[in-house]
């Protein structure tokens, strides 16, 4: 939440505070405390989607002009699979936001995979018109040169298992560190054993962490460049803990 916005919620509440009776506070229900972007993204972290599209979609209400947010919000429904949700948000994200925030740029990835593009170009481009005939300053892409959001894949394996026989959970943890990708938190569940793959995300470093349950198997600090794909292999060789150690043995 931004200062000024911040101070204006806490006057309002003050203004509140001073104009009711004494009995009614101390008899009425506590009232829930309001969402907040870090409630959000550690609902999210959780892989508690349902939850935290529904702190969000409160952020985004009180702030709707947020351009991060927004985008956090399409990306908690599209794991919903709340498609025509996703595609509504993915879209003012691509036609209110800067072009060269890699936000604008993911989303416009997710909208072209997923057939919905032209329609958030249309937007763009009249948000654009409505801006030059209000006098307000643009500064659109050059056609072709915005590049595609990266590609992140690699394949997982572990002596002695075979997800084919013995299914281990494992969860691959995408976690932004930049200022521009802060807000991402993208987890991967897959088998050890088998192959990941993330796509349709911003530029930036990231910590990419593996975890099997309680035991954390790799944990490496990445780069990922716009436009190109990076291959990240997980296997016992990168991993600090011990063949010997893990998995346990079946029951």
């Amino acid at each position: 939440m931004r200062l000024g916005l911040l101070a204006l919620v806490v006057a309002a509440g003050l203004a509140v505070g001073c104009n009711s009776r004494p009995a009614a506070v101390t008899s009425s229900a506590p009232v829930p405390s309001p969402a907040t972007p870090e409630e959000a993204a550690a609902l999210a972290a959780r892989g508690d989607f349902a939850a935290a599209a529904e702190r969000y979609r409160e952020l985004v209400q009180r702030h709707p002009d947020d351009v991060l947010l927004r985008y956090a919000y399409a990306v908690v429904l599209s794991h919903l699979d709340r498609r025509q949700d996703t595609i509504a948000e993915f879209t003012w994200v691509v036609a209110n936001g800067r072009p060269s925030l890699p936000e604008v740029a993911s989303a416009r990835q997710w909208l072209r995979e997923a057939g919905a593009l032209g329609s958030a170009e249309a937007t763009a481009g009249e948000s654009a018109t409505a801006a030059r005939v209000l006098g307000t300053p643009t500064t659109p892409a050059a056609s072709g040169s915005a590049l595609p959001s990266p590609q992140l894949r690699g394949q997982t394996s572990w002596p002695g298992v075979n997800p084919e026989v013995r299914r281990v959970k494992l969860v691959i943890r995408l976690v932004g560190e930049d200022d521009g990708n802060r807000n991402i938190n993208l987890p991967i569940r897959i088998d050890l054993g088998k192959p990941y793959k993330a796509a349709g995300i911003p530029p930036g470093a990231y910590h990419l962490v593996g975890q099997s349950g309680n035991v954390q198997l790799w944990d490496k600090h990445i780069v990922l460049e716009p436009g190109k794909e990076m291959v990240v292999d997980l296997g016992p060789e990168s991993s600090s803990v011990s063949p010997s150690n893990f998995p346990p043995p079946a029951s």
